[in-house]
């Protein structure tokens, strides 16, 4: 394999190296200095690189900050003790975007020899199924919930208004009987938008909506908010052309109007929202980024999941899980990017319309 660095290769080199180039799985070999004696074409494009800028140089001159990984740390027991692993690991990238790959490390007679896979894919599938078996398995018991709580809720509200009407004199008991509807209202929402949630069947509410119209509604509405914030912060928006998708349009709106609330709580030392639209071949989608403190992989990774939440007491957990079932419902999709201390953007994508992808 050192022909790969110059010199001249003989017909059985040439060829071993045109197979290895044709492969989808990546593969290099390092030195013990860490320096790459051979690279393949895939393994180089996992990077975002050529084999030429690899060849001959360092991993860590190549990337900075490495030896500081895990998956250094497994590079470096296999070329110290020749043991073989294979480990996942989350490589980022200088623009923002991630991909998983799975790497298998094997020691050899140069040093050690790294095949790579690009499995995003297959981690986003399985992060999708367990996030819809979780839903599944909320949405059946909260129907259950949801159904006693009703019937519990419905006669305390008759009885509120039998009292109204036998204290009509009394002021201050007509104040408590207001109070007590507030709470008996409140609760009833909350009922309503558990089944809501549990109701994970596709969205036959689902009508051609013009996506920069709702996020414009949504910026209005959430603008209030932005001037209880202890810090300055402000929202934008960056809508491109004229987007229609078929979503439900009241649904969509809680559901963005929900993700700006949740950014704005994610910058306690103020900052910008801002939220995009755009068109693809196959849909609209509309993104809302913050520049808050962003989210660990841990919290990342269950971000989507039904009451899990930062917050404390302040929080319920349910916000981005109904995002994520509402995206579903409408046969979209929800996806998060986030790092500490680089903020979040979350974009929701919907099927663009049969008959047409925009209008004038």
């Amino acid at each position: 394999m050192a022909e790969s660095q110059g010199g001249t290769a003989g017909p059985e080199s040439v060829f071993v190296n045109v197979v290895l180039d044709s492969l989808h799985e990546g593969m290099q070999v390092l030195a013990p200095d860490w320096r790459y004696l051979y690279v393949n074409e895939a393994a180089a494009s996992h990077g975002r690189r050529t084999p030429e800028e690899l060849l001959g140089r360092t991993l860590l001159e190549c990337y900075p900050g490495i030896e500081q990984s895990k998956v250094f740390e497994v590079m470096q027991r296999c070329m110290e003790q020749r043991a073989a692993d294979t480990v996942e690991n989350l490589f980022k990238y200088e623009d923002g975007t991630e991909a998983w790959f799975e790497l298998r490390i094997r020691p050899c007679q140069e040093g050690i020899v790294v095949l790579s896979l690009d499995v995003t894919d297959r981690k986003r599938l399985e992060t999708a199924l367990r996030q819809s078996h979780k839903l599944r398995a909320l949405g059946e018991m909260a129907v259950g919930v949801a159904h006693d709580l009703k019937n519990l809720l419905n006669p305390l509200g008759l009885q509120v208004e039998l009292l109204r009407r036998k204290t009509k004199s009394d002021a201050r008991a007509g104040e408590i009987l207001d109070q007590m509807s507030g709470v008996l209202k409140r609760g009833t929402q909350t009922i309503d938008r558990l089944r809501e949630f549990a109701r994970q069947a596709p969205e036959s509410g689902t009508v051609p909506v013009d996506l920069n119209a709702v996020t414009r509604e949504a910026v209005d509405l959430c603008y209030a908010k932005t001037l209880k914030h202890d810090k300055r912060v402000r929202i934008s928006s960056q809508l491109d052309g004229a987007v229609m998708v078929r979503a439900n349009g009241s649904e969509l709106l809680a559901a963005i109007v929900n993700l700006v609330f949740n950014a704005l709580d994610a910058m306690p030392e103020g900052g910008t929202v801002t939220l995009r639209t755009g068109l693809t071949e196959a849909g609209g989608w509309v993104a809302v980024e913050d520049t808050g403190v962003g989210m660990t992989p841990e919290v990342k990774l269950r971000a989507f999941e039904p009451f899990f939440t930062t917050k404390g007491e302040q929080g319920t957990g349910m916000g981005l899980a109904m995002v994520f079932a509402f995206a579903a419902r409408c046969d979209g999709r929800a996806d998060l990017r986030s790092s500490p201390g680089e903020g979040t953007t979350v974009t929701l994508s919907f099927p663009a319309l049969a008959s047409a992808q925009s209008v004038a």
